[in-house]
C-alpha cells in the first residue's frame, strides 16, 4: 500500500486590520498542523498494515514448522535418554562392586576407550590409576597385532602413571629405538616414566608439549635425542648432562627458555648440537669447550648475551659453527683461529666489536664467514671469505 502524498502548504490572505490578521494567522497555523498530523497518521497506519501483513506470514510459517520442530525435539530427547540410560545403569550396577572386581571389569575394555571414564567419577579415576587395573589391562592387550601395539605405544603418553610404568616395563623396556609422531588433537607430554626406557639408543618425538622432564637423564644408553620442532616450554634440564653416550642432541625450534646448562659440557661424545630458534638466555658456558668431538654447533636465533668464550677454540673438529642472531658482545676471540676444519662460520646480527682476529688466516678450510650486522667490527687484512 502506498502512503498518501503530503498535503499542500497552507495559503495565507492578507487583511488590513492588525488584530484580525493575527487571529487568522493562528487559525491557518492550526489548520496546517492538523493536516500534517493527519498525514503522519495515514503514514503510520500504512506502516502498521505492512507490519501486520508480515507478522501474519511469519506466524503462518512458525505454525507450519512447529509440529516438525516439536517432533524432532522429542525424537532427539528420546535418543539422548537412550544413550544416557545404559551408562547410568552401568554406574548404578557397579556401585556396590568392590574395587578389585571393578578393576577386573574395566581391564577388559581397550585402553583407547577406558581412560575416558576417569573423567566421569572419582571412583573410576581411582580404579583406573591403580596398580591392579594397570596389571590386568597391560596383560590383556599387549599380545595384540603389531598395529594394535603401535596404538598402545601412543596411548602410553596419555595413560595414568601406573599403567605407563607397567607398560614400559612389559613392552618398552627392551626397545632401543623409539620414533613417534603424535598427530592427534590430544596434548602429549613426555611422562616421568620415560626413565624406565634405559636401553633406548634413539629417541625421536614430535607433536609433544610441556617441559622436558628431568627423568630423561636416566636414559644412559641414548646416543641420538631429537625433540626438535615441538611446542615445548621451560628450561633444558641439567640432568641431560648424564647422557654420556649422547652423540646427537637436537632441540631446535622448541620454544625452550632459560640458560644453557654447563652440564652439557659433560657430553664429550657429542658430534652434533642444535639449540637454535629457542628463547635461551644468559651466557654461553665455557664448559662447552670440552666437546672436542663436536662437528656441528648451532646456537642461532636465541637471546644469548655476554662474550664468545675463548674455550670454544678447542673445538678443533668443528665444520659448522653458528651463533647468529643473538645479543653477544665484545671481541671475537683469536682462539677461533684454531678451528682448522671449520667450513662455515656465522656470527652476524650480534653486537660484537673490535678487530677480526688475524688468526682467521689460519682457517684454511673456511668457505663462508658472515660477520655482518655487528656495528663495531673491523677487518684490517685481506680475507675475501669474511663479510662484515
Amino acid at each position: 500500500m502506498t502512503p498518501p502524498p503530503p498535503p499542500p502548504p497552507p495559503t495565507t490572505t492578507s487583511t488590513t486590520t492588525p488584530s484580525n490578521s493575527s487571529n487568522q494567522d493562528i487559525v491557518h497555523l492550526l489548520e496546517s498542523n492538523q493536516r500534517i498530523l493527519h498525514h503522519h497518521s495515514l503514514v503510520l497506519q500504512t506502516i502498521v498494515t505492512l507490519l501486520e501483513s508480515q507478522h501474519s506470514e511469519l506466524k503462518s510459517l512458525i505454525e507450519s514448522r512447529r509440529s516438525e520442530i516439536g517432533f524432532e525435539s522429542r525424537s532427539l530427547s528420546l535418543q539422548l535418554r537412550r544413550l544416557q540410560h545404559p551408562f547410568h545403569v552401568f554406574r548404578v550396577c557397579l556401585g556396590d562392586v568392590p574395587d578389585d572386581v571393578l578393576a577386573s571389569i574395566l581391564g577388559h575394555v581397550h585402553p583407547r576407550s577406558v581412560f575416558g571414564l576417569a573423567r566421569t567419577s572419582r571412583r573410576f579415576k581411582r580404579v583406573l590409576e591403580g596398580p591392579l587395573f594397570a596389571a590386568l589391562s597391560v596383560a590383556r592387550f599387549t599380545n595384540e597385532e603389531e598395529a594394535e601395539m603401535l596404538e598402545l605405544e601412543r596411548i602410553f603418553f596419555l595413560a595414568p602413571n601406573k599403567w605407563q610404568c607397567k607398560f614400559a616395563n612389559t613392552c618398552l623396556s627392551k626397545k632401543t629405538d623409539i620414533s613417534w609422531g603424535m598427530d592427534s588433537d590430544a596434548v602429549f607430554r613426555i611422562p616421568p616414566s620415560i626413565r624406565l626406557l634405559d636401553r633406548l639408543v634413539t629417541l625421536q618425538l614430535s607433536g609433544i608439549q610441556g617441559t622436558i622432564p628431568k627423568e630423561i637423564g636416566a636414559l644412559v644408553s641414548l646416543q641420538d635425542l631429537d625433540l626438535s620442532r615441538n611446542a615445548l616450554s621451560g628450561p633444558i634440564p641439567p640432568e641431560i648432562g648424564h647422557l654420556r653416550n649422547l652423540k646427537r642432541i637436537q632441540l631446535h625450534h622448541c620454544n625452550l627458555s632459560g640458560s644453557i646448562p654447563p652440564e652439557i659440557g659433560d657430553l664429550v661424545k657429542l658430534t652434533h648440537l642444535s639449540f637454535n630458534n629457542n628463547k635461551l638466555t644468559g651466557t654461553i658456558p665455557k664448559e662447552l669447550g670440552m666437546l672436542k668431538e663436536l662437528r656441528d654447533f648451532r646456537l642461532a636465533f636465541n637471546q644469548l648475551t655476554g662474550t664468545i668464550p675463548r674455550e670454544l677454540g678447542q673445538l678443533t673438529n668443528l665444520t659448522w659453527f653458528s651463533l647468529r642472531d643473538n645479543r653477544l658482545t665484545g671481541p671475537i676471540p683469536p682462539e677461533l683461529g684454531n678451528l682448522r676444519k671449520l667450513q662455515s662460520l656465522f656470527l652476524y646480527d650480534n653486537q660484537l666489536s673490535g678487530r677480526i682476529p688475524r688468526e682467521f688466516l689460519k682457517l684454511v678450510s673456511l668457505e663462508e664467514c658472515d660477520c655482518t650486522g655487528n656495528q663495531g667490527l673491523v677487518l684490517d687484512f685481506d680475507m675475501p671469505v669474511v663479510q662484515i
